[in-house]
Formats: structure tokens, sequence, C-alpha cells
């Protein structure tokens, strides 16, 4: 299977159209929650104090950087990581959302947060390729820092960035986990990355092709508020891709019986 992109990202366009209320608008209430907690937790880990005072003494033309102080309390820490787990949440709740979207299945701003519903799978789907990643990482780490240290001067970092490959083309390989757990609750975690691996098995340089066709977008993003439209319209692009991959995948092969559930 090949897809045709010009006609996944009008069928996305069309979708976007379609669904009311509009995810521009869904879009920017997700922002706007996101950047509120960002700011939270810039204050409480005394960040958000340090940036100000340093941008005011940019102003005034001198250069200056402050440490910051925020709080070192456990309640403080605690507070701090429930933010950051609530960002991750929502980010999931909208990767739901957008498949919702390129369905037609008349989505609203609750969507976003019905990756509550799945809380410990959700965060693990987020941990968990990241870990992967980081395995696949050292393949470049060791050997490049060795050489590093053998030979000195940082052009090692750069002649070893080949074996960079490897971790690219692994990342490419478990893009599908996340909406295989939203649409199969009943696989595990890594039975969803496993699968996803699968389903790209000669998919991974179209999805590739796919990316690189939004670079255009991702610059027009500088502009206030494009990032209203690029946002939604890159999501529902890549979940209807997911779409196509799993249909041609299924007509192949049965997805895998669940092992035991995972939270």
């Amino acid at each position: 299977m090949s897809i045709n992109r010009k006609a996944m990202k009008r069928g996305a366009k069309d979708a976007i159209r379609q669904t009311k209320p509009s995810p521009i608008w869904v879009t920017l209430a997700l922002t706007l929650v996101l950047t509120l907690l960002s700011v939270l937790t810039l204050v409480i880990t005394g960040e958000w104090a340090a940036y100000m005072e340093m941008f005011q003494a940019a102003l005034e033309g001198v250069t200056l950087y402050v440490e910051p102080t925020g709080t070192t309390s456990v309640w403080g820490w605690l507070l701090s990581m429930a933010l950051q787990v609530m960002s991750i949440e929502l980010n999931m709740g909208f990767v739901l959302y957008a498949m919702r979207v390129s369905r037609l299945e008349k989505p609203g701003f609750g969507d976003i947060f019905d990756s509550f519903g799945m809380f410990f799978r959700v965060i693990w789907m987020d941990i968990l390729p990241s870990l992967l990643l980081g395995l696949w990482s050292l393949l470049y780490v060791i050997p490049a820092s060795a050489l590093a240290v053998l030979v000195g001067g940082y052009w090692p970092l750069a002649v070893c960035l080949p074996l960079l490959i490897p971790m690219v083309r692994a990342s490419y390989g478990y893009r599908q986990a996340t909406y295989l757990m939203f649409d199969h609750p009943e696989m595990t975690c890594m039975q969803c990355i496993r699968t996803s691996r699968d389903m790209m098995d000669g998919h991974k340089w179209e999805l590739f092709k796919l990316d690189l066709s939004f670079i255009g977008w991702y610059l027009l993003s500088v502009i206030p508020f494009v990032t209203l439209w690029v946002t939604p319209y890159t999501a529902v692009t890549r979940a209807r891709y997911f779409d196509a991959v799993s249909q041609d995948y299924a007509a192949k092969r049965p997805m895998p019986e669940s092992a035991s559930p995972e939270g």
C-alpha cells in the first residue's frame, strides 16, 4: 500500500471543516490550559521569577543569570510532577480527539480529557517508547563519546552521526503505538509498540516524507495563531494515516491477542 499524500491531507482539511466546534477552538482551549500548567510549574520551581528577573535585566541592557529558587519541599515537587502528568494526559487526549475528528465522530472539547480514563496506560505509553529509544541512542552515544575521549575534540560526534539512523528508524516504527492503545484497549502497551513496529514495516520512509511535507506549515507557525490551524491539521492527517496503515495491516494479519491486563 502507498498513500496519496495530497488526498490524505485534503481529507484531513475536509474533516476539520465539518467538525463542530471547530478543532481550531479546541486547540486554542488546549493551548491555554497547557500554558497555564506550564506557568504554574515554572512558578513552583522558581524558574518563572528567575526568567522575569533576567528579562527585566535584558530590557535594561544587562546580561544577568539568576538561579531559580523554587520550593524544595516534597509537596512542591509532587505538585510540579502532577502538573507535568496532566500535560501528558491532555496531549495524549488530543491525539484521541484528532482520531475522532478524522473519523467524523462529532468530537468536542471534552474528548481531550478522555485520556484520563486510561490514566496509567497513557503515562506508560508516554514513557515506554522514550526508554526504548534511549537504548537505541546508546549505539551512537557510547562509540561517539569513547572516540571523543580518545582523540579529543568534538568532530567524533559529527562523524558518528550515521549511528543515529537505527534510532530514527525505530522511532518511526513506534509511531502508531499511541493510536493502537486507544483503538485496542485490550492490548498491552508493549503489544501496541510491537504491532506498530510490524505495521510500519515498509512504511517508515513513506511517513517520513509525510512529515517533511509539513515543513512549510511549521515555518509559518512562527506567525501568531497560525499554529492553531497547523496543530489540528497535522494531527488529523496523521490520524488518517494511521487508519490507512492499520486497514492495510489488518487485511494481512489479525491483531495479536491480549496478554494480561496492564495499567
